[in-house]
Formats: structure tokens, C-alpha cells, sequence
């Protein structure tokens, strides 16, 4: 059984693999509070209430929120439902209508990931912090989007409502923009009930 895993969560392997599923009928795209300004502090997306499937699923919220200045990206924390993995929040250069559906890889294969949460609501704290003085530029004019991940063991579709806040510093207090750089296997199986160990070797052909 293949099992997601930390690597998985960091990367955009969730955008190049693994993701599944069709896009449904937009149903949504959720609500922001705070401002998406420079100055602000924080911004929250709120998803609003929507279903989760019983088994692993991915969500993809589209938000009407599209940043009116650049913002500068330091971490975030988010809040789900019971067998929410994680939320991570990306911006798009290609905007949709506000709507919510089930991921498709292919749509993400365009987004940018801004940062990422675990489950707050199961103490899990940001699985992504920059050291102090590093961020990740989100320039303006860029439409928030929002992935979340349940794994729900219930066997029976539940209602949930996540929401993910980022949290922003002003631009004078940044001394370096940061981005991901990510590493990731996915192309192991563990055996029931058994062990395994798996290596890769990733090199590196140019700086960064």
C-alpha cells in the first residue's frame, strides 16, 4: 500500500503525481478574511463547509481572493476536520471563477506552493517555516488557491470546514526570497506487516 508521507506533503509531487481524481461541479471557492496587502500580518481562507468522501481524497478550492500587492510568505497554520492530513495554498497564474472540486493533477501542475499546514485540531504545528529574514515572494494580481487532504478511515462521508492561514511580514523586514526545492520518492510499496527501506540519489546539475 502506498503510504503519503512527509516527502509527499512538501512537494509538488502532489501536483505531478498521486493527486487523482476529476474536477465536479464548482460548488465554491471559500472565504477570506484579512487583508492581501504587504502590511497585513496574516491572511486566513476559510473553505466553508463541503464533503469529504470516505478513503483519501484531495480538494481544490479556487478563492475570489487576488492579491493587490506582493506579499511575503513566512509560514502558516491550518485547521481540518478528523482525518485531515494537511492544507497546503499555492497561487495561479491561469485564475478561475471561485469554485471547489476534486483535484485533478493536471490543473496543478500550474500552481505555485506558497506553504503548508498539518492539522492544527491534531497539534501538528506549520510543517513549513523559513528561517528568520527568508520568504516566498506572491506577486500581485495572483489568484489564492487551496488544496486540502483527508484520509478518512470513517468508512462514511463526512461534513468539514478547513481553513489555512499564512502568515506575512513586511517586505523591508525580508533579507532574501526563498522557493522549494523538493526531493521525493514515491515509487515504493511496503508489504504488510513488514519492513522496507528505500534510497534514491538526487544530483544537482546546476546552483541554486
Amino acid at each position: 500500500m502506498r503510504t503519503p508521507g512527509i516527502l509527499a506533503f512538501l512537494a509538488c509531487s502532489f501536483v505531478l503525481g498521486g493527486c487523482g481524481g476529476d474536477e465536479t461541479t464548482p460548488t465554491g471557492g471559500g472565504t477570506t478574511t484579512g487583508t492581501p496587502g504587504e502590511t497585513a500580518n496574516a491572511l486566513t481562507i476559510h473553505t466553508g463547509e463541503f464533503e469529504v468522501p470516505a478513503g483519501d481524497s484531495f480538494e481544490c478550492f479556487y478563492t475570489d481572493t487576488i492579491t493587490d500587492k506582493e506579499l511575503s510568505a513566512v509560514s502558516s497554520t491550518a485547521m481540518q476536520g478528523p482525518g485531515g492530513h494537511h492544507v497546503i495554498i499555492y497561487y495561479t497564474d491561469t485564475p478561475r471563477k471561485a469554485q471547489h472540486h476534486t483535484c485533478s493533477n493536471a490543473e496543478m501542475a500550474s500552481w505555485h506552493q506558497i506553504s503548508g499546514a498539518g492539522n492544527g485540531t491534531s497539534g501538528a504545528e506549520g510543517l513549513i517555516k523559513l528561517p528568520p529574514g527568508l520568504a516566498v515572494k506572491v506577486a500581485a494580481g495572483k489568484q489564492i488557491v487551496v488544496q486540502t487532504h483527508y484520509i478518512n478511515t470513517t468508512g462514511a462521508t463526512q461534513k468539514v470546514n478547513d481553513s489555512i492561514t499564512l502568515n506575512l511580514i513586511d517586505a523591508k523586514d525580508v533579507k532574501a526570497y526563498a522557493n522549494y526545492y523538493v526531493v521525493n520518492d514515491d515509487e515504493f510499496e511496503v508489504p504488510a506487516q513488514g519492513k522496507l527501506t528505500s534510497q534514491r540519489t538526487c544530483t544537482v546539475d546546476s546552483d541554486l
